[in-house]
């Protein structure tokens, strides 16, 4: 019986048949995953971005297993295997960007995570400094909210019976 293609492999290889009809594709690798073959000096990085297009004098193809692609290093060519799993984000020469997490190693995660933690910071701390000028951009003082304890409330009239 063969072997269930994951979705997500699915998925990567539909996007980069789609991204490759332009002029190129970048391929963002784990180069440490199992089955990755690049060049030795390239191994062992987990952000390997590899430009990829159906115009260089190489070859790329791309099957379920994977992309097998001839790109030149130093002058000479190297047949590269990038193993769908080890396949962690594309970007098209349009810019778009496709990541899958589940593929990310922790380092892109981590990266990731912190600029959006960022991002959400700058923008809750723009938000604070808007309610808080006046339209001149003079601090505006806001009246703190009154708090009412539970015991300050009239009890309801209502009694339990049993």
């Amino acid at each position: 019986m063969p072997k269930e293609i994951p979705i997500e492999n699915t998925s990567k290889r539909k996007t980069f048949e789609e991204w490759l009809k332009d002029d190129h594709v970048l391929v963002h690798i784990d180069a440490r995953h199992a089955g990755v073959i690049v060049p030795t000096h390239l191994a062992g990085n987990p952000t390997l971005s590899l430009k990829l297009s159906r115009l260089f004098q190489g070859t790329t193809d791309c099957d379920e297993l994977g992309i097998t692609t001839h790109l030149k290093f130093s002058g000479d060519y190297f047949q590269c295997v990038l193993p769908w799993e080890a396949v962690w984000g594309m970007t098209s020469e349009r810019s778009q960007q496709q990541i899958w997490p589940r593929s990310a190693p922790e380092e892109i995660l981590r990266a990731v995570a912190g600029a959006k933690l960022k991002e959400i910071g700058s923008k809750l701390l723009s938000t604070i400094s808007g309610k808080r000028g006046s339209k001149d951009g003079t601090p505006q003082e806001h009246p703190t909210p009154e708090i009412t304890k539970i015991s300050d409330k009239k009890r309801s009239h209502l009694k339990r019976i049993k």
